[in-house]
């Protein structure tokens, strides 16, 4: 099925731009469908790197085209793909999409995540401050990476919206 919808999908962003553009980019990409998440596999990090700076918007469109879905897309290289974790992916998209905010709306983000983090750690020493070590240990490692990468999606989206708004 992934390869079947893959491939529509790539049918609509072959349309959208110029066949050695396509062939050179797209055409060896392979898609991977992960919890709520699409992996696009790419050949290599510069090939990642490219389709993530350049054609994220065309290939969120082209997946919306052909499934009226808007999952979270995420590229990663096919040397990565065996390595990383989907936590450690989830993380680069957010790294990613970081990148692509102004500088003023990166110190926006900053400050906010400071607080947050800095208020988070401090909650996180007092609850934990009667416990064995061994149980603060698996504490903070289990739960800890994935409700940061909640967190951390859920302030860019925030910070996104404010911009959004301030701009219109």
């Amino acid at each position: 099925m992934e390869n079947d919808v893959w491939k529509e999908v790539l049918d609509v962003i072959s349309d959208r731009i110029s066949k050695p553009t396509f062939e050179t980019w797209f055409k060896p990409s392979k898609l991977k469908i992960e919890q709520t998440s699409w992996l696009i596999i790419t050949s290599n990090e510069f090939a990642k790197d490219w389709l993530e700076m350049r054609y994220i918007s065309l290939v969120k469109d082209a997946i919306y085209e052909v499934t009226k879905k808007m999952p979270e897309v995420v590229f990663t290289a096919e040397e990565e793909d065996m390595a990383l974790s989907y936590s450690d992916r989830k993380i680069d998209h957010i790294l990613a999409q970081i990148n692509n905010l102004s500088l003023i709306e990166k110190e926006n983000l900053f400050d906010v995540l400071k607080k947050y983090f800095l208020l988070s750690h401090d909650e996180a020493e007092f609850h934990l401050g009667r416990e064995s070590q061994f149980e603060r240990n698996n504490q903070l490692n289990i739960g800890y990476e994935l409700d940061r990468i909640d967190r951390l999606e859920s302030e860019v989206e925030q910070i996104k919206n404010q911009l959004l708004r301030l701009n219109n």
